[in-house]
């Protein structure tokens, strides 16, 4: 747990549940469900992007607080290593789901969220190659 990123910003482009949304200077106070996808972070003539599970969107007076299970910075995400963790995680999923009556919903539940943040990473780094 921790802040990943704080930084003053032009615009911030994140995926809700409503879609994606662009905050600028001047948005009205918002709460917003954000779910697995890229976050764009743009400031001056550069750009940067995180990948985030899902969370909370909170934009008030100017200043945008993002509260996510995970984060990570899009220039970190390891293709291969997410492809291999997301391949243990349904193998997991999948036997937990053989052994249903004695498996723990909670851990199912925590592997249905790795799999889908592996996904979001993946998609991420992916659509910036």
């Amino acid at each position: 747990m921790g802040v990943v990123l704080r930084c003053e910003v032009d615009s911030v482009v994140i995926p809700t549940s409503d879609g994606e949304i662009e905050i600028l200077p001047g948005h009205r106070p918002l709460i917003a469900l954000v779910i697995p996808g890229e976050v764009g972070l743009h400031y001056g003539n550069r750009s940067d992007a995180l990948v985030v599970d899902r969370g909370f969107l909170y934009v008030s007076n100017d200043r945008i607080t993002v509260t996510v299970e995970q984060a990570i910075s899009i220039k970190e995400v390891d293709v291969a290593a997410v492809e291999l963790a997301r391949k243990r995680a349904e193998e997991a999923l999948q036997a937990a789901a053989l052994k249903r009556e004695t498996c723990d919903p909670e851990e199912i539940k925590c592997l249905e969220a790795k799999i889908r943040y592996q996904l979001a990473q993946k998609a991420a780094k992916s659509q910036r190659r």
